[in-house]
């Protein structure tokens, strides 16, 4: 591949906001990705801050979904209980059956969410299998 911007020159890499070929020359190593020297410097830096940023938010749906799962089956363990032993209700029984299944989904959808997160070791890394 060649430079965009050097036709002669052989690209290193590509930019990653506007996905043209880059020479040494051309380039500018923004630790996670190469950009247009002075042209794509603040986007690529830009896109990199969201990503970043949608981390974290991501590794708060997970908490925030296992708080759900326990709270969801803690009530509705309770609303079960009540409406099997204390008083017998088919309603409460019903509420208890149906906030225990929200559990259950929360809990999968906790586990969706973990399970990119977590390679074959039991890391936050994904397996590179490049060699």
């Amino acid at each position: 591949m060649k430079c965009f911007y050097h036709p002669p020159s052989e690209a290193i890499g590509i930019c990653k906001f506007c996905c043209k070929g880059l020479c040494p020359e051309c380039a500018v190593d923004l630790a996670h990705g190469l950009a247009c020297k002075n042209k794509c410097e603040n986007e690529v830096a830009g896109m990199q801050e969201m990503i970043a940023k949608e981390k974290i938010e991501y590794d708060k749906r997970d908490s925030t979904l296992s708080i759900y799962s326990a709270l969801y089956f803690s009530v509705g363990l309770a609303f079960l209980i009540v409406g099997t032993v204390v008083r017998p209700d088919f309603f409460l029984f019903s509420i208890g059956a149906i906030l225990t299944a929200g559990a259950s989904w929360f809990y999968l959808q906790r586990r969706k969410y973990r399970a990119p997160l977590q390679g074959e070791q039991g890391t936050s890394q994904p397996k590179d299998d490049r060699k």
